[in-house]
């Protein structure tokens, strides 16, 4: 854009404004739905967790981050329950705490989901629909 003559430092700084006020907007829309505010909430793993669900869905489409945030909270919910099943299958007794390991198993998920599932998981539904 700046070579063909655009004035790229003010779009960017409007874009940068713009995105401020709707992030301070909604932290405020947050304090009041909760009636509470903690330095927990704004801790680097929560940014880490959107960007998860971003990449997972896909980036090319709207309704691809969607996608991945209910593949995300699914695969949060459904894990530990599917890690308890195969340790008390393989051992014959559920072994304590290994439910808390289900992100060893969606890691390397995603790493698969982004190498060979091009878009993300909405990428990989449009491939299958169209053939």
């Amino acid at each position: 854009m700046q070579a063909i003559g655009y004035p790229t430092y003010r779009y960017r700084l409007a874009c940068f404004v713009i995105a401020g006020v709707l992030c301070g907007f909604s932290g405020a829309l947050l304090a009041n739905h909760t009636n509470f505010i903690s330095p927990a909430m704004i801790h680097w793993t929560r940014s880490g967790d959107l960007i998860v669900m971003v990449v997972l869905g896909g980036m090319n489409s709207v309704f691809g981050p969607v996608i991945g945030a209910i593949a995300l909270l699914s695969l949060e919910e459904v894990l530990p329950v599917v890690i308890g099943w195969l340790t008390h299958f393989i051992t014959g007794k559920e072994i304590i705490g290994a439910r808390e390991y289900w992100q060893l198993i969606l890691g390397p998920m995603l790493l698969l989901i982004v190498l060979y599932a091009r878009g993300g998981i909405d990428g990989l539904m449009m491939r299958v629909r169209h053939g």
